[in-house]
């Protein structure tokens, strides 16, 4: 028995199909990049976005703790490397710097500022 022929109608749906499934494909593709998009929009939103207000906050002002860590730092620096008052200082800004991390560890408006506090207290223990 011989083979059919050739028949372009067949063909032409064989064809068809590939397309469709190329195009299932690109349009899966598309929904993963927007999906991907989508995701990376809401861990932006979750790690810096305020609980209290629903603003981007990265820093907060005034921040008395973190104002006296830098001040105990300078005045540190300006006073004798030998005396006494350079150990106080150097005691009173890690301090000053442990109250600030702890405080955005409870206190943290954002995950952000918790993982901050929470860096700060592990750079002072370790």
């Amino acid at each position: 028995m011989d083979p059919p022929p050739h028949d372009p109608i067949m063909s032409r749906r064989t064809r068809d199909r590939h397309q469709q499934r190329g195009t299932a494909l690109l349009v899966r593709e598309l929904q993963s990049v927007a999906y991907g998009r989508h995701m990376g929009r809401r861990s932006v939103d979750w790690l810096f976005r305020s609980r209290k207000t629903g603003k981007f906050t990265i820093a907060q002002m005034p921040n008395a703790p973190l104002a006296l860590f830098v001040g105990f730092r300078i005045a540190q620096v300006l006073v004798s490397a030998r005396g006494t008052a350079h150990d106080v200082l150097g005691w009173l800004a890690i301090a000053a710097l442990a109250w600030w991390g702890l405080d955005e560890l409870l206190r943290g408006v954002n995950p952000f500022r918790r993982i901050l506090g929470a860096a700060a207290l592990t750079s002072l223990i370790v």
